[in-house]
């Protein structure tokens, strides 16, 4: 989901995880484009709720503001289930599974990735990685629960990690306000 056809179009041409910039008019004082942040404005107010959802690659991919994930079920494939882009996404209630697809070559596997999503809710959450009859090659990044990228007040809480080897990576922009998480038998 993205609010309009430009943004489809922005979306498509970047890779997963870069930054998220657009070039905007001509500055005449330094003699270059700026760049901006992308506009998630108007918000969006996405909804997915009270849906079982499996696929093969990602399940969700919402671009905007004020979204909503809820009381799902979402099981893939691969190592990433849903990624928001966006300020102000709730993420509650969900059980995420993923079954860590070597074919999945994602940079830096998170089975719920956001991006730019500063005053985000992440909480009572299940993450789950099932792995399939394969390993992973011991130099790839580790498997995390949730990435965060440019996403400041991200909270995170009352959430259960089954089997994830870092539940929580975030860059050096993003912070959190961690409490009542659990792990359970990460790699």
């Amino acid at each position: 989901m993205a609010p309009n056809i430009m943004i489809n179009k922005r979306m498509k041409m970047l890779t997963e995880d870069t930054a998220v910039t657009k070039e905007s008019n001509w500055n005449p004082e330094t003699e270059a484009f700026n760049k901006i942040p992308w506009d998630y404005f108007p918000p969006t107010f996405y909804t997915a709720e009270n849906l079982q959802i499996k696929s093969g690659g990602r399940a969700i991919i919402m671009a905007g503001s004020d979204n909503v994930v809820r009381n799902n079920t979402i099981e893939v494939d691969g190592r990433t289930a849903v990624y928001l882009y966006g300020p102000r996404s709730l993420v509650e209630g969900n059980t995420f599974i993923v079954h860590m697809d070597p074919r999945d070559k994602a940079p830096l596997p998170a089975i719920l990735k956001l991006r730019d999503a500063d005053g985000s809710i992440i909480r009572n959450n299940r993450f789950i990685v099932k792995r399939s009859g394969l390993f992973r090659k011991k130099k790839e990044e580790p498997q995390a629960g949730i990435n965060l990228l440019e996403s400041k007040g991200v909270v995170i809480e009352g959430n259960v990690f089954e089997q994830v080897a870092l539940p929580v990576r975030k860059d050096a922009a993003s912070t959190t306000a961690e409490s009542g998480n659990t792990s359970q038998g990460g790699r």
